[in-house]
């Protein structure tokens, strides 16, 4: 819905610009036919129908590419978010020891960079996929191990992180797997390597 109104406000100017045009020709034609007779009219109609018409072909193909090109934005983040948390090895925990009280290695800068325009240019499902997808980064992102000067205690709360950590990171794939279906309508999304372990 949103999208249609923008597109409608967009239209707005050309339209108001054909209704002028048009407008301006009906008055002279009533003036007298010695003025303008009806070729003419017909001629400046069908003009500004053909503008109106070039105008729309070309923002609908502006923003075809822009959608296009935000999409495989995207698709570079996720593949990228894909590959650092496929690095972290959940059943040894090693990887996950070494990233210490530090933030999970996903991207969230493109999706904040674009997700407006986003919004206008696809439909409430892929957004709503999308949307989901990065909200799971972002969650994943915010965990952080628990400090304890207990060492047992620490022990117990790294070993929690990380079983979170590795049940986030898996959810985190499968929504990549629906994220990136909902943008084939749009763009070509090449086979993906984003399947969850058994």
């Amino acid at each position: 819905m949103h999208q249609w109104k923008m597109h409608l406000h967009s239209r707005a100017g050309v339209s108001g610009i054909v209704t002028s045009g048009l407008a301006f020709a009906v008055a002279v034609a009533k003036a007298g036919n010695s003025v303008l007779d009806w070729n003419t009219l017909l001629g400046a109609a069908i003009g500004a129908l053909l503008v109106f018409l070039f105008t729309e072909v070309r923002e609908y193909r502006q923003r075809r590419r822009e959608r296009a090109g935000l999409l495989k934005l995207l698709r570079a983040e996720m593949d990228h978010n894909h590959k650092r948390l496929a690095d972290l090895d959940g059943a040894t925990g090693r990887e996950f020891d070494r990233a210490g009280g530090q933030a999970l290695p996903v991207s969230l800068e493109a999706w904040i960079e674009c997700r407006t325009k986003i919004a206008q240019l696809v439909d409430s499902k892929t957004f709503g996929d999308l949307e989901n997808y990065y909200r799971q980064c972002q969650d994943l992102k915010d965990m952080r191990p628990a400090s304890s000067r207990d060492r047992s205690q620490l022990k117990r709360k790294q070993d929690e992180w990380r079983r979170e950590s590795v049940d986030k990171i898996e959810e985190l794939r499968k929504q990549a797997l629906i994220a990136r279906d909902g943008m084939k309508k749009y763009v070509r999304v090449p086979p993906s390597d984003f399947q969850p372990d058994p």
